[in-house]
Formats: C-alpha cells, structure tokens, sequence
C-alpha cells in the first residue's frame, strides 16, 4: 500500500513520544514527493539527539546467489527498487551517511549514527538493527508489511544459529577499483516469512505504541523476539515454496543436519 503523507499522519506521529528516539525506519512510496516529506516529518520528530536508520540495501542485484549478472557495490548505488523511494531519497539527504557494505548497506542521520553504522561490517551485515536491538529503538513501519522487516532476518539468524550463509560481492574500493568481497549475510530469500505475518502480527500489535491505519511503531526488541521465537518453534515454516531456491535449499540442508565447509552454506555447494 502507498504510503500517504496527509494531516492525520503528521498528527499520529506529533503523539508519539519519538523525541531523542532511534528508529528503524521501514517506509514505502512511489512518490519522491511524499517520501521527501516524510523523512522532514521524521527528521522533526525525533529531534537532535534523536537517530533515523534506513535499510538501504542493494541485494538482489550485487550479490552473486541472487543475480545472474551482479553489479559491483558503490556509495552512489541506487537501493533494491522494491524498497521503494523512502531509502533513496533518504540517502541522499546532506546529513545522511551511509554505509559501504556491498549487499546490506544502511543510511543513518543523528546523534547515534556514526556509532550504529560502524558495525556494519562484512562479516556483520545486520550490525545495525542488532545494536538497535540492544537499546531502546523503535521499529517503524508505513506501507511496509511486517513479513519484509529487515529485523526478521535477525529473528532468523538468532533462531537458527546453524543455518548460516557466505557468499560473494563485488564493490568499487575508496581507491576506484573493483574488489570481491566475502559477505556473511542474511538470507536472500525472505518470502517464506509471510507464514509468520499474522502470528507476529497478534504479538507486536500488543506492545505497539501505534498500529492503526498505515503507520505501525512497535519496541525493535518486540519484531525480533516474537519472529525469533516463531522461527525457533518450527524453522520449516520460513521455507518458501519456490522450486531451486539456493537460499531455502541451504536451509533446508542444514536443518537436516548436512553443513557445508565449516559449517557455513556457500555459494560454491
């Protein structure tokens, strides 16, 4: 659903008590327009000790797994199209860093960003959204279905700690060149998280500071425990029904208990 800037929005988002907040901000709209409206909205919400981290991520077109013909990761890379124009418009923003990781890069802006957007390493490509967890943030949420929350491929990594993926990536360097990168990253396919939505939906809704119409604010550590606990009850549920997944496959191998080398699935098995 498009996300809608109108008067009532800005008076649900007045009520809450989001000053000096870090969110997690997970917004879609087709609109560059609205999208430019809402991070102001935001940008004011949570003042200046306040921080915004926006999934910018670029996954479906630069790591190896999931494109047939990857494209190397640069600072300029436009996010995945399916996020919509909330993280593009977002990052360009002049206060806006954002990060150089090659599959799961994230933008932030405030007090905290600096420091969050440092542990989005390689081989931590959810650092972000796990320091969040740790703290006091909020997850927020517009036109977003809670089943395409970054915070589920957390929930995931927690709940099933054996199933693990390395693949590889391309990223031009601070010296202009091209280099592979190892990535540890979350998994690629998402879809078999739908299973969870209306469970998940039942336990966040409970602890929500707003879920009525289109905006949604729940506790971050609220999403990742119940999809965590979800996950952890019956791991089979997040297998998607797509025939040759690599990423579900994977899954699917190491719950049965195969591993790859180390224990670790690649792209190579």
């Amino acid at each position: 659903m498009p996300m809608t800037l109108t008067g009532p929005l800005k008076s649900s988002l007045g009520k809450l008590p989001l000053e000096g907040a870090s969110l997690l901000v997970e917004a879609h709209s087709d609109d560059p327009a609205d999208a430019e409206r809402f991070c102001d909205l935001l940008r004011e919400a949570v003042g200046r000790k306040g921080t915004l981290v926006v999934p910018t991520f670029t996954i479906s077109r630069t790591l190896s797994d999931a494109s047939p013909e990857p494209v190397p990761f640069q600072l300029d890379l436009a996010a995945d199209r399916q996020l919509g124009s909330v993280p593009e418009v977002f990052r360009h923003r002049p206060d806006v860093l954002r990060t150089a990781h090659p599959t799961n890069s994230f933008a932030a802006c405030g007090a905290q960003s600096q420091d969050l957007l440092s542990t989005n390493r390689d081989n931590n490509p959810l650092g972000p959204i796990k320091k969040l967890n740790l703290s006091n943030a909020l997850c927020l949420r517009i036109g977003h279905p809670l089943h395409r929350s970054a915070a589920l491929s957390l929930a995931e990594e927690l709940g099933t700690p054996q199933v693990t993926f390395r693949s590889t990536a391309n990223r031009i360097n601070i010296a202009g060149f091209e280099e592979r990168v190892v990535v540890h990253h979350s998994a690629f396919c998402t879809e078999g998280y739908r299973a969870l939505e209306d469970e998940l939906k039942a336990a966040v809704d409970d602890e929500s500071l707003a879920n009525s119409g289109p905006l949604q604010v729940a506790p971050l550590r609220i999403v990742v425990h119940a999809a965590r606990a979800a996950i952890r009850s019956s791991p089979e549920r997040i297998l998607c029904g797509r025939e040759g997944c690599p990423t579900c496959d994977r899954r699917r191998a190491l719950l049965a208990g195969g591993e790859g080398r180390n224990g670790v699935a690649t792209a190579e098995e």
